[in-house]
């Protein structure tokens, strides 16, 4: 393979990846209609890759808190999905969750909790079925964990488990919600070698 064909090879490659993993980020959001009782739609969405260490300032900086979702993929892989929120976006989004005004939520309660885990688990089995779909790999969700801490603690704590700093990790900003209200979320997919492999060759057989 000459090195113009490995690059071109390389690029498709990477196209295909951000195309599942977008494909199934907007899927896992138009499941969040099953909780709110009405369409959820996604009106913007912009995946591009980064070095992990530049990862923390899309959301304020390493000292920024956020709220966050994480769930581990298990099956034939296994990877991390990490979906981050500002403080005030996250209370906002239980609000459209609960369908109750917006400041009714102002702090991670145990119902903003439930809340979120139960967002979690619907949007991890939505993103994971889009993905089995499009490549015939069985994967599943673990639990969801919801904490609020410092995005450096909570990107670290992923990316330290599969990744090194010096690796880029895809970025997927989002813009989402119903008629009424909007909201803004970043989604981190952290995918083992194996996972990002098995997906791709299944979806070459496809």
């Amino acid at each position: 393979m000459t090195n113009a064909t490995s690059a071109a090879s390389a690029a498709t490659s990477s196209e295909i990846w951000t195309g599942l993993i977008a494909g199934g980020i907007t899927h896992a959001i138009s499941g969040l209609g099953d909780l709110v009782g009405e369409e959820v739609r996604t009106t913007f969405i912009s995946p591009r890759t980064l070095p992990a260490s530049q990862v923390n300032e899309l959301i304020g900086g390493p000292e920024t808190d956020v709220v966050a979702i994480h769930l581990g993929v298990k099956g034939e892989a296994t990877g991390h999905i990490l979906v981050m929120f500002k403080p005030a976006t996250a209370f906002e989004l239980v609000n459209m969750l609960l369908d109750r005004e917006p400041g009714s939520a102002y702090e991670l309660d145990e119902l903003a909790l439930s809340t979120m885990g139960e967002m979690g688990n619907v949007m991890g089995a939505y993103f994971l079925s889009a993905l089995g779909d499009a490549t015939g790999v069985r994967l599943m969700p673990s639990p969801p964990t919801v904490m609020m801490d410092m995005a450096g603690a909570v990107i670290d704590a992923a990316v330290a488990d599969i990744m090194g700093d010096g690796d880029d990790i895809l970025v997927v900003e989002t813009r989402f919600g119903t008629a009424n209200q909007q909201i803004h979320g970043i989604f981190l997919v952290l995918p083992n070698p194996q996972l990002k492999e098995v997906l791709l060759d299944r979806w070459a057989k496809q």
